[in-house]
């Protein structure tokens, strides 16, 4: 079993993924509603994360977490072009 990043640790995950895999959605909705809800949560943890550190004005890890944060949101743009793509309609709306 893979263990949880520390982002999503607090996350209550077998609950989540049990309503998602208990929804009436395809296989591959379920894949792109958990990732939505997975990576989404990382994005605002990461938002808070880079608050708190302008508001103690330490940079580096404000760089440290736009850089994370990006790279969460690009991954999302990659998922939701091949899941358009793929299945001909939107990943989720954003």
């Amino acid at each position: 079993m893979i263990k949880p990043t520390p982002e999503i640790k607090n996350l209550d995950w077998p609950r989540i993924m049990k309503e998602i895999k208990e929804t009436p959605e395809s296989e591959v909705d379920k894949v792109a509603t958990a990732f939505g809800r997975i990576t989404q949560h990382i994005i605002d943890l990461t938002w808070q994360e880079i608050e708190l550190a302008r508001a103690l004005k330490d940079q580096e890890t404000v760089i440290k977490h736009q850089i994370k944060m990006e790279v969460m949101k690009s991954a999302r743009h990659i998922f939701h072009d091949c899941y358009k793509h793929l299945v001909g309609r939107k990943a989720w709306h954003e």
